[in-house]
């Protein structure tokens, strides 16, 4: 049975969100490309949607081997009473794996107060799978409409859009909390799937 220190487990998951944020950028990439538009325009509230949803849906798909394992064998030793039962462990395994990506928001918040520089496009390449409400959220300056270099464009965002952009990263920890509990509970999907199809 693998140890389940809970630092080692959230070091695994801020690898494999790292790799969500490589595969998010690469598809947001894409979207737009598909899209043929500015995805900072007014009319492109369908461009943002598919992309935050593609984003949350790949930070899901990357962090849940590791913490599906991590909930079944935590899940074995309670059964041989070698550990309390913990609901959200899954939950507190998540808020530090999200630690970087609050640390990202916080700068962002802090730029808006002009407390240090511009960070946008950094912290739009580096949290990439949460792209799409950050659109939403840190708007940027336009020329008639248009944007020069948008993924770097530099954010107008008021205080108040920076202070809500913060909790953004939350999206993991909730995120966290379902593969955690699947493992818990030894509900495997890809078991599943394969079993209703030799079932068929």
């Amino acid at each position: 049975m693998k140890s389940n220190n809970i630092w080692v487990v959230s070091l695994k998951l801020m690898l494999m969100s790292f790799f969500a944020t490589i595969v998010s950028f690469m598809l947001n990439c894409l979207i737009v490309t598909i899209a043929s538009q500015n995805f900072f325009a007014s009319d492109a509230v369908g461009t943002r949607i598919i992309m935050q949803v593609v984003g949350i849906l790949v930070e899901l798909i990357f962090i849940y081997g590791v913490l599906w394992e991590c909930g079944h064998n935590d899940q074995m030793r309670v059964n041989l009473g070698q550990k309390n039962y913990s609901m959200f462990r899954g939950v507190l395994i998540g808020l530090i794996t999200a630690i970087p990506y609050y640390l990202m928001a916080i700068a962002m918040m802090l730029m808006t107060f002009d407390v240090i520089p511009d960070i946008t496009g950094l912290m739009r390449v580096l949290s990439s799978q949460f792209w799409g409400i950050y659109t939403f959220l840190l708007p940027v300056a336009t020329s008639a409409g248009a944007v020069e270099n948008p993924g770097f464009a530099q954010s107008i965002a008021t205080p108040a859009q920076a202070i809500a952009a913060v909790f953004v990263p939350t999206f993991i920890p909730l995120l966290s909390y379902l593969p955690y509990l699947m493992g818990r509970k030894g509900i495997a999907i890809g078991e599943r799937l394969m079993y209703s199809k030799k079932k068929k």
